[in-house]
Parts: C-alpha cells; sequence; structure tokens
C-alpha cells in the first residue's frame, strides 16, 4: 500500500504504518473499522502524532485558563 498523505502530495511512497483516524482510545469499537484506519509511511505517521499531541496540549491549557478565569 502507499502513503495516503504522501499520494496528496503528488508523491509515490509506500507505506508501512497503519493510522487509526479516530484514535481508539476515544472510540475503541472503531478499531478495526476500515473506514478508521489509513496507511501512511512512518514520516506522516509520527507528524500526525505530534500535531495530535500538539493540539491536545492547547485544548488542555485551553481548560486550565478556562478554569482560573472562572475561579477569579
Amino acid at each position: 500500500p502507499l502513503c495516503e498523505m504522501c499520494l496528496k502530495e503528488g508523491v509515490v511512497k509506500q507505506g508501512f504504518d497503519v493510522h487509526h483516524v479516530v484514535p481508539i482510545l476515544e472510540d475503541m469499537t472503531k478499531a478495526f473499522d476500515e473506514d478508521n484506519l489509513m496507511t501512511l509511511c512512518r514520516m506522516h505517521h509520527i507528524q500526525i502524532h505530534e500535531e495530535l499531541r500538539r493540539n491536545k496540549r492547547l485544548t488542555d491549557e485551553d481548560k486550565i485558563q478556562q478554569a482560573d478565569k472562572e475561579s477569579d
């Protein structure tokens, strides 16, 4: 299989990683749902997870800031 992200960029590269679009920690019922899976090269798989971690940190920081504002 080919990396789906590379193909969107016009690059043909083999993908070895399987990525869950909706993380299984969020919805275990989608763990084996083929519509929830995408093939990625290692670089794109790492990139997506870094973005997810960065977005989660921002979300967590926003929650903390909101709680601080409410307590004032």
